[in-house]
């Protein structure tokens, strides 16, 4: 195989990689917004049953004791036991649960303290990796090649990373998504590594008196 043809066979590479990429973490934003909404949807529902069921009890309160009471020496109605609103308890169960809930999704979101959902990482990602492969047609040094191999290794690892994280998240889609650029970084690396060969043959057959 050519150089060339390999050149072109790695910028396609990259350039397909990037775009996976990019749309898995819109999917993925896409779909913790999703359920981040169903989510309080339901905190809503629940909240309201129980301020129902907490109307039903008053009400029954009432009935069994009429506040028609006959006053005492004192001019007031017996005391019959503060019935005040008691809604913290499930309520701050809820909040709990919710920023639990919220914690794990941002811990979630990290992958080794790095947070690969942020449109400023996804847009350097992208942009390095537009820029390495033009690199590889714009220059012959041995140092493009060698630095897009060690781009792609790292992308390999995080990439390898997210597919155990969607894995334990259950969403099949995602996990595909990430192991296909895991595959497609792992293949760049091959591809630039073989450049980077044949790059310092040439310059040492070159550099030969």
């Amino acid at each position: 195989m050519s150089t060339k043809t390999i050149r072109i066979f790695v910028t396609l590479l990259l350039v397909v990689s990037a775009a996976l990429f990019a749309i898995g973490v819109a999917i993925e934003r896409n779909s913790k917004h999703t359920e981040k909404h169903a989510a309080l949807g339901v905190d809503y529902v629940l909240a309201a049953d129980q301020h129902a069921g907490e109307s039903a009890a008053h009400r029954a309160a009432e009935q069994k004791h009429p506040k028609s009471a006959a006053p005492t020496k004192s001019g007031h109605a017996p005391s019959e036991g503060k019935t005040g609103h008691r809604e913290t308890g499930p309520e701050s169960g809820h909040t709990g649960e919710s920023a639990a809930q919220l914690t794990s999704e941002k811990k979630g979101e990290r992958v080794f303290g790095i947070d690969i959902e942020s449109p400023a990482l996804v847009a350097s990602a992208v942009a390095v990796s537009l820029l390495l492969a033009a690199a590889l047609w714009l220059t012959g040094s041995i140092l493009a090649p060698l630095a897009l191999a060690g781009f792609a290794l790292v992308a390999a690892i995080f990439d390898v990373r997210e597919v155990f994280h969607q894995i334990d998240e259950s969403r099949t889609n995602l996990t595909v998504i990430a192991a296909i650029v895991a595959a497609l970084h792992l293949a760049v690396v091959t591809g630039a590594l073989v450049l980077a060969r044949r790059s310092g043959r040439t310059h040492s057959v070159s550099a030969a008196p």
